[in-house]
């Protein structure tokens, strides 16, 4: 069959695919806000068009954003100030991008292994509901996607055939990702070190490291004079106060993480003299924010295998086929808080590992399986069987059809994201590598037809 035709039918079956969720989105005007982060992305978007300021505040717009980095807020201006000024079109551009991440791996596998991967990794891309759902949604995770795919793509290409335009272009695409998601800071170090190993030239080395750090400096020395603090971003201290030192006191005080927020956050007042106002706002002051986040590793450097522990989950946690409650949230599409479903992880591995499986099985029933619309339910099946489908290919592809060099970066490239968030950690923080599984699972289907 001609690659024309062959692409045409894998963009249909990735836009069928797609239909039943745009018009879910088209029905809802909420839909795509199931997350908080939306409401600021939505916000500072609208002040940027507005009142030309980089705030999600629109009654008090001179109060800057130190936490969020520019990139996904200018696009949704972008999207704003040209199309009507509502989330469906943000959300159909997704598609449009997500259709696009199909294409793309059409070509990524095409080029690197042979037409019948390219397919195949198109197709198992293009059945993702995973993916699909975040692409319904006010977040960074799509168009962050995209663009970290491109850099890949093309910087695989140039260790192919060695092309220096493709190089500085995986940089400017390695550049804008860090903007649209401050967690791509240090991944350009991959790459870094691939050039090293193969002896490029050191000026091309260094004109790539040059045109990648050109677009977290640029932001930094922003803050530096809206703040007058040298940072990129505040990003890593609200995770230590929010996320990293609570876990640890709920685990000490074995009180809930909710309850080990109050805890530190009453600590903090008492020893600084704050007030609520300071708590409830202090993302929004980088000196506070400073000061907290210093607290906040007081309490982990004191209990260093609590923070691994919490690290490991967040691991798994951003492993598993996907985060049921916001998965829920989304489908049910009330907006942000959704169906209102309790955390179970923690309690239902903890039942498993303790061989508890019949009361693990009870609490999955009656908290989730009991809860949910039947239909999402069979929906979540199938997420679960796919996700554990494309685990298992892509391990296939590890084993029989190896790359030189390639297979190494790309895995290098996943454990990058899976490790990262640490106890911050879901299946949302998987999204941005789950083309790179695909193109792997692709090479383990295209190796057991070989063997």
């Amino acid at each position: 069959m001609q690659t024309k035709k062959l692409i045409l039918i894998i963009i249909g079956v990735a836009f069928l695919m797609r239909i039943p969720f745009l018009l879910f989105v088209s029905g809802n005007p909420r839909a795509p806000y199931t997350s908080h982060d939306s409401f600021g992305y939505d916000a500072i978007a609208r002040n940027i068009l507005e009142n030309g300021s980089f705030s999600i505040y629109p009654q008090d717009p001179q109060v800057k954003d130190p936490v969020r980095t520019p990139g996904y807020p200018f696009f949704l201006a972008a999207v704003y100030g040209i199309f009507p000024n509502t989330a469906f079109f943000v959300v159909l551009l997704q598609m449009a991008l997500d259709i696009g991440i199909v294409i793309l791996l059409f070509f990524f596998g095409k080029a690197l292994v042979n037409r019948t991967a390219g397919v195949i990794a198109a197709l198992l891309y293009a059945l993702n509901i995973h993916q699909i759902l975040f692409a319904t949604q006010i977040l960074t995770e799509l168009l962050f996607t995209t663009i970290l795919l491109l850099a890949l793509f093309s910087f695989l290409l140039f260790l192919k055939n060695g092309r220096g335009r493709i190089l500085f272009s995986s940089a400017l695409c390695f550049g804008i990702a860090i903007m649209i998601r401050p967690i791509a800071l240090l991944l350009p170090v991959i790459p870094l070190v691939f050039l090293a190993k193969q002896k490029v030239a050191l000026r091309l080395i260094m004109l790539f490291a040059l045109i990648v750090i050109i677009f977290p400096i640029s932001w930094t020395i922003r803050n530096s004079i809206v703040f007058k603090q040298f940072f990129f971003t505040k990003i890593q201290s609200v995770n230590l106060v929010l996320y990293h030192a609570p876990a640890i006191i709920a685990d000490v005080e074995e009180i809930t993480r909710s309850e080990a927020i109050e805890v530190f956050f009453e600590a903090a007042k008492e020893k600084y003299g704050l007030t609520d106002y300071d708590i409830d706002y202090f993302d929004d002051n980088p000196s506070l924010s400073n000061t907290l986040a210093r607290e906040a590793r007081g309490i982990v450097s004191a209990y260093p295998m609590l923070f691994l522990k919490h690290h490991c989950i967040g691991t798994i946690k951003t492993m598993v086929p996907l985060n049921v409650g916001f998965s829920a949230d989304i489908l049910e599409g009330r907006g942000a808080g959704g169906v209102g479903l309790k955390p179970i992880f923690s309690s239902f591995w903890h039942l498993l590992l303790r061989g508890r499986i019949g009361q693990a099985l009870i609490l999955l029933r009656t908290e989730r399986l009991k809860r949910l619309n039947p239909g999402v339910v069979l929906l979540f099946i199938f997420m679960v069987l796919y996700q554990t489908g494309l685990y298992v290919f892509a391990v296939m592809g590890l084993k029989k059809y190896r790359i030189p060099g390639v297979t190494i970066f790309l895995l290098l490239v996943i454990a990058y994201f899976i490790l990262i968030p640490g106890v911050v950690g879901e299946a949302r923080f998987r999204v941005p590598v789950e083309p790179v599984l695909a193109f792997m699972a692709a090479m383990g289907v295209v190796g057991r037809r070989g063997s």
